[in-house]
């Protein structure tokens, strides 16, 4: 976390919206994919989010060498 903090970028608002609008349709997708045929949509978006941190922390890991 501490080197995440360290990290700053500048993004152009009308980009950062697309950008949340498109992660808001992502996550919506996400939960109606988790919930079909009684699926728990909430545990499928937990374990999505999940998979997406063991990759970030590899990606990090990669640029630290």
């Amino acid at each position: 976390e501490e080197k995440h903090a360290s990290r700053q970028v500048t993004v152009p608002a009308v980009m950062l919206e697309k950008v949340m609008a498109l992660a808001g349709s992502e996550m919506k997708r996400l939960y109606a994919v988790g919930s079909e045929n009684g699926g728990d949509g909430d545990a499928f978006v937990r374990e999505e989010r999940e998979a997406m941190d063991v990759v970030l922390q590899a990606l990090d890991g990669e640029h630290m060498s």
